[in-house]
């Protein structure tokens, strides 16, 4: 507790901490819920995509766009060799 009084301080003194970790506690949940229903994960290939799946549906999530929809235009910029990598990503999405 002596250790951590002067971040606890500033929680106090700034009123934009949280108080809790609900939220990243809500955006785990998918993934871990998916996993144990699903026991599908065989390898670390495996993991790790699927690692970078949830990653991206709850960035969507986050940044208030549709995962699906998201995916959708991803999917039709690659198809149509669309070069600007860089504007694919959920926060950026609606750019293109």
């Amino acid at each position: 507790m002596l250790s951590g009084w002067d971040g606890l301080q500033e929680y106090l003194d700034d009123g934009n901490y949280d108080i809790d970790n609900s939220l990243s506690e809500r955006s785990i949940r998918p993934f871990t819920v998916g996993r144990s229903a699903c026991k599908g994960f065989t390898s670390e290939e495996g993991v790790m995509i699927a690692a970078r799946f949830y990653t991206l549906v709850e960035t969507c999530k986050l940044n208030g766009v549709s995962p699906r929809d998201y995916f959708v235009k991803v999917l039709e910029a690659l198809t149509n060799d669309y070069g600007d990598y860089e504007k694919l990503t959920p926060d950026r999405i609606n750019e293109i």
